[in-house]
């Protein structure tokens, strides 16, 4: 038996799936945040989100197409969005405490112990390996 590791395939799973989300292909929900709507995959914001996943679980796909949230901004939330893809989170500093409550509410785990990884500088830029 012979066995073969593609070393490469979660970047690339992760590049193509952010690309698809870019080009709005096979996106199965919008998400909706002060008005600003995106478009995402279904089984990316589950597989990042206890928050995701328990909503998805509890509805049928068609009350799903639509999920607005009150509880974020929309910039946060487009970086959260982005960490979901590419695993790698810009924040300005003065808004890591509101990343990191973003992260507890939506049950993202990395984005919740964000305080551990802040430094000194004006943008902090984590970079979680992939």
């Amino acid at each position: 038996l012979l066995r073969y590791i593609d070393y490469d395939h979660k970047a690339t799973f992760l590049k193509m799936l952010n690309q698809q989300r870019m080009e709005g292909e096979h996106c199965d929900v919008v998400v909706v945040v002060e008005n600003i709507e995106f478009r995402a995959h279904r089984c990316v914001l589950a597989a990042c989100s206890n928050y995701f996943k328990k909503l998805f679980k509890k509805q049928s796909d068609e009350d799903n197409s639509i999920v607005e949230l009150d509880f974020i901004r929309s910039d946060i939330f487009e970086e959260v969005l982005n960490y979901m893809y590419t695993a790698k989170i810009s924040v300005r500093k003065r808004d890591v405490n509101l990343m990191m409550s973003s992260g507890q509410i939506l049950g993202i785990r990395f984005l919740d112990k964000l305080c551990s990884q802040v430094t000194q500088t004006h943008t902090v830029t984590v970079n979680m390996p992939i």
